[in-house]
């Protein structure tokens, strides 16, 4: 009798949904996304997880996406902005502190993005913000885009993740998803460019943390089953997916095969170069100067390929080699705009 007792209990259990709120406790966009994989890996069948977290200023770039074709390298050198690679598709996004990000991680019993989406409209209505889900990637009010989506399936596991824009500084966005005028062929996908806007625009009261209080609760009442709040897995348990995304190889190798051609006058001549590149490394390189000066140009050349575009490896590579200061000056900024 109490083994059939504990037999019924325990179906019992597992045929419930577990509704599971984590809350990103740091600001680095390495850790943020590795917890979002490995939520994906460790996540139960019979549970539903939103994921909230917030990065310090960085531009996150799609699976498939170019860097080079989507981001002011040089401005983002700067001003010391991360660039990550995700694991999903899409295109280009800026985060910042005033931009909240969400996560949702389910089996495919569970995955639904029309109640995923529904959660963020629900929340917003709280504050009288009346979204849209337009097309399948976009939620939009007054026709302007507040929140980016994209998609990302393993095994039996989904993952559907966005931004929302609540007070985030927009000039900077435009800023560093602005590429310099690279001359650059490159069959990866594009970024969108869309109107957009911040929510605190429609309601100034709506602030980060009041917002993830909104999504919580609307988190809540969409799905039925048991809502609970775990804490974020350790340092331990992310490490080897830290190491990924702080990878060079993953933020830039796995960029598409581009063409990238880059020219400009200096006061010691005009300088313009056109490398191949195919997995980082530079496959081939053409330069060709007016120079006057007797610099290793050529040499510069040859050198080149085989290299991975590195920024610090073209800046040594420079300093090594040319004798001019000017020259070297001249040839390291515009190895900013094409190096990562």
């Amino acid at each position: 009798m109490k083994h059939s007792l504990w037999l019924m209990i325990e179906v019992y259990t597992l045929d419930k949904l577990y509704k599971t709120v984590y809350m990103a406790n740091g600001f680095d966009p390495a850790v943020n996304l590795a917890a979002e994989e490995y939520l994906m890996a460790t996540c139960k069948e019979n549970e539903v997880i939103m994921y909230l977290w917030q990065n310090e200023k960085t531009v996150v770039i799609g699976k498939h996406q170019n860097p080079l074709k989507e981001c002011h390298m040089k401005r983002m050198k700067d001003d010391h902005i991360h660039l990550i690679r995700r694991k999903s598709g899409g295109g280009a996004v800026f985060h910042d502190l005033n931009n909240l990000n969400f996560t949702f991680i389910a089996h495919k019993k569970h995955y639904d993005e029309k109640k995923q989406f529904l959660v963020i409209l629900r929340a917003l209505k709280e504050y009288g913000i009346n979204g849209c889900h337009t097309g399948r990637n976009d939620l939009t009010v007054n026709q302007m885009k507040f929140s980016g989506n994209a998609f990302m399936h393993q095994d039996h596991v989904s993952c559907h993740h966005g931004t929302l824009l609540v007070d985030a500084k927009l000039d900077e966005l435009s800023l560093y998803l602005t590429p310099p005028t690279l001359k650059l062929q490159s069959k990866g996908i594009d970024s969108v460019r869309s109107r957009v806007t911040n929510l605190k625009a429609f309601n100034p009261t709506i602030t980060v943390a009041n917002l993830k209080d909104q999504l919580v609760r609307a988190f809540d009442q969409t799905y039925n089953g048991i809502l609970s709040h775990h804490q974020m897995p350790t340092s331990q348990m992310l490490a080897p997916y830290v190491v990924k995304y702080n990878d060079w190889d993953w933020t830039f190798a796995e960029s598409p095969k581009a063409t990238v051609k880059h020219e400009k006058s200096f006061s010691w001549g005009h300088f313009s170069i056109e490398m191949a590149i195919k997995n980082g490394i530079i496959v081939n390189c053409m330069i060709s100067t007016d120079a006057l000066l007797d610099e290793p140009f050529l040499k510069f050349q040859d050198l080149l390929v085989g290299k991975k575009l590195k920024y610090k490896e073209m800046t040594i590579l420079i300093c090594d080699l040319f004798q001019d200061e000017q020259v070297k000056d001249g040839l390291i900024e515009l190895m900013m705009n094409m190096c990562v």
